[in-house]
């Protein structure tokens, strides 16, 4: 059933087969289990939320029905979100939360076609709700040519509906950011065949120089590649040097990319750029900068547009910067109110050494509950052992100083930061370390393909917790936009695009 499953070639297929491997494994008994003394969530206070909301709905009680929601549409409420939750099977999770999802879903359908409310008051509580609950965010990690694994996570949730708005990435992660969503509508992703390996594979060369001539330009000019040919490639990936506020505008997806500002010996933290703290900064100009690493690429200067289309360095600075997964790989989004962050992460220095002990959504481990010590269990508990004394030692290292700087960067916050999310996606081990070999090459069509492959059937298992999440978010933006249409039809006005707040 294992193998089966690993050959799914869709989401569909892969949720059969991940039943049957439940109800053969019975996990299908947790799922139905009451247990209110339960430590992952508070069972008690889903039950009784849920009941709460069907009340109030069968009742006719709008009002009472948005005094429950607002409780229930807070982050986490009740442990709900909990990874644990999500992997004691392979899909799905206790019935109690399935029903509860789908009871606050009924909840905010019902309030936004109540006559019981204003107009007005719906619109503050929809906004109010909208702001407890937060946004959710895919982050993508850096890794060379392993960031392609990264295409089948965006397919797979793109093709879900379960691609968040906020999307952020650094390095290689930021690359494929650029030329497969955020300058792109949905219906562009699709009419230009972005997630077909044959179509996308001729975007990608900016890796095709031979060794001979990157050791050459190494002993020359000190780095691998020429800056000059991911900044062209990138012009026209985004469409003629769009700006962050423009591809904001053009698809309502908020593109985030992490840079450093390249200092001696600086402690300055990594800038997160978007279109609210920087509108005016060019895309390809950023994601050339989130890929400068020492030895492979030099610091760049940030390009601003002006208004009459001319680029112009950012606030006049000559302040060069360079790739921000130096210090922060999963940068911090708070000002976008992110409550709830995907991550891919492919760094194989980060890969090898992840270590879930209790499974993870999607992928339980043999020995839970006491059913043996299988599944890789010592082995793995070995390499958590040894990734724990490396970073003892580092944070040692780093607290006392002991590390001289490498090329103005301090080694240590490579490995000290933080790598996961609230649900994190990894590609296989057994992948990763043969991959490694052609980490700086770009891949063949048919290797797109296998990367586009793997990347999808490791979000699958992710995507049933993944989907309650974007449920109730989707829930909500959708009836928000049904309001703006309404209130600009009323006006007179063509319907339009729902915007958030800046402030949500």
């Amino acid at each position: 059933l294992l193998q089966l499953l690993s050959q799914s070639t869709n989401y569909e297929s892969w949720k059969v087969g991940a039943a049957y491997l439940d109800s053969f494994m019975r996990h299908d008994e947790w799922k139905h289990q009451q247990d209110d003394e339960n430590e992952i969530y508070n069972q008690k206070l889903i039950r009784k939320t849920t009941k709460r909301l069907n009340q109030a709905r069968i009742e006719n009680d709008a009002k009472e029905v948005m005094k429950h929601l607002t409780h229930a549409c807070k982050k986490n409420h009740g442990g709900c979100m909990n990874e644990a939750l999500y992997s004691n099977s392979y899909i799905g999770t206790k019935v109690d939360l399935e029903m509860f999802y789908q009871e606050v879903e009924a909840g905010i359908k019902f309030v936004a076609q109540s006559q019981n409310v204003k107009a007005e008051e719906k619109s503050a509580f929809f906004k109010s709700l909208s702001k407890g609950y937060g946004r959710a965010a895919l982050s993508l990690s850096g890794g060379g040519s392993l960031t392609y694994y990264h295409m089948g996570v965006l397919k797979s949730l793109f093709e879900e509906g379960m691609l968040p708005e906020v999307i952020t990435g650094t390095s290689g992660g930021s690359y494929w950011l650029v030329t497969l969503i955020c300058t792109r509508t949905d219906e562009e992703l699709i009419s230009e065949g972005i997630f077909d390996a044959q179509k996308s594979v001729s975007n990608f060369t900016i890796m095709a120089d031979p060794w001979s001539v990157r050791i050459k330009r190494l002993l020359s000019d000190g780095y691998l590649f020429d800056p000059t040919i991911p900044f062209d490639q990138l012009g026209e990936l985004t469409k003629g040097h769009m700006t962050f506020l423009e591809a904001y505008q053009r698809t309502g997806r908020i593109l985030c990319i992490s840079v450093t500002p390249d200092e001696k010996n600086s402690v300055t933290p990594s800038k997160v750029l978007n279109f609210l703290t920087a509108p005016d900064v060019v895309i390809s100009s950023a994601i050339c900068a989130s890929c400068a690493i020492p030895l492979i690429l030099p610091s760049i200067k940030l390009l601003c547009k002006t208004e009459l289309g001319d680029l112009v360095p950012y606030r006049g600075s000559g302040k060069l910067w360079r790739d921000g997964s130096i210090r922060s790989d999963i940068p911090d989004l708070s000002r976008l109110n992110v409550t709830f962050q995907i991550v891919s992460q492919v760094n194989p220095h980060v890969t090898i050494f992840f270590y879930e002990s209790q499974g993870s959504a999607g992928c339980p481990t043999p020995h839970r509950g006491g059913r043996g010590w299988r599944g890789g269990f010592i082995a793995s508990s070995m390499i958590h052992m040894i990734d724990l004394d490396l970073k003892k030692w580092l944070r040692l290292c780093k607290d006392l100083k002991l590390l001289p700087p490498i090329m103005s960067t301090d080694v240590s916050s490579v490995f000290l930061q933080q790598f996961d999310g609230a649900v994190t996606i990894l590609p296989a081990n057994s992948n990763v370390l043969p991959d490694c070999v052609h980490i700086l090459e770009d891949p063949s069509a048919e290797k797109l393909e296998e990367y586009i492959t793997q990347g999808q059937l490791k979000t699958f298992p992710k995507l049933g917790m993944i989907g309650h999440r974007m449920r109730i978010e989707n829930c909500i933006k959708d009836v928000m936009k049904d309001w703006v249409n309404t209130k600009s039809v009323r006006a007179g006005r063509s319907t339009a695009r729902y915007e958030p707040d800046l402030d949500e």
